[in-house]
C-alpha cells in the first residue's frame, strides 16, 4: 500500500512539473504575426549612432528611439490634445547626462521621408513639444557618412547651452 501512495505522490508531482513547463515555454501564436526584427537600428541609422557615441563627452551617453512622452509630459487636462498625439512618437537620439539620465539634446536624423507632408507635420508637432519643454533638437541630414570632428564641435556647442 505503502508503494502505491509513493507513486502516486511521484507521479502527481511529475505530471505537476511537466504542466509548468509547457505553461511557461514560450510559445508561438499563429494569430500573433510578430517577428523579430535584426537589430534596433537600420543601417544608416547606426552608422550615426557609431559616429555619434564617439564625438560625446564623457558626462553623457546616448540613447536610441525614445518615446516622446518620456521626454515631456502635460497636464491630465491636455491628455486628449497633446498627450495621446504625441504617444504614438519617437526621436530618433537622445543625449543624457550619463548620472541623472536628464535629456540635453534630442537628435533628429532626417532621411528622404522627411520631405513628405504628413512627416512634416509629426516633426513640427516635436520639436513644438521640445522647444516648450526646454529641450533643443538638432536636425542631421542622414548622409553615407559623418564627420566626427563636425559633429563632435556641433554637439559640443548645442550641449553648452544646455548645462
Amino acid at each position: 500500500m505503502e508503494y502505491l501512495i509513493w507513486f502516486a505522490v511521484t507521479g502527481g508531482v511529475l505530471i505537476a512539473l511537466a504542466a509548468l513547463w509547457y505553461l511557461s515555454r514560450p510559445r508561438f501564436r499563429p494569430d500573433m504575426l510578430f517577428s523579430r526584427r535584426p537589430a534596433l537600428l537600420s543601417p544608416g541609422e547606426l552608422r550615426f549612432y557609431q559616429t555619434l557615441t564617439a564625438s560625446i563627452p564623457a558626462r553623457v551617453t546616448v540613447f536610441a528611439k525614445v518615446r516622446l512622452m518620456d521626454l515631456v509630459t502635460v497636464p491630465n487636462h491636455a491628455w486628449r490634445k497633446y498627450g495621446a498625439p504625441g504617444s504614438g512618437m519617437h526621436v530618433d537620439f537622445i543625449i543624457a547626462d550619463a548620472v541623472s539620465t536628464e535629456a540635453l539634446l534630442v537628435i533628429e536624423l532626417d532621411d528622404r521621408s522627411h520631405r513628405l507632408a504628413a512627416a512634416g507635420i509629426r516633426d513640427a508637432f516635436k520639436e513644438a513639444a521640445l522647444a516648450a519643454a526646454g529641450i533643443p533638437v538638432m536636425r542631421v541630414l542622414a548622409a553615407a557618412r559623418y564627420d566626427e570632428a563636425e559633429l563632435t564641435a556641433k554637439v559640443g556647442k548645442l550641449l553648452k547651452g544646455c548645462t
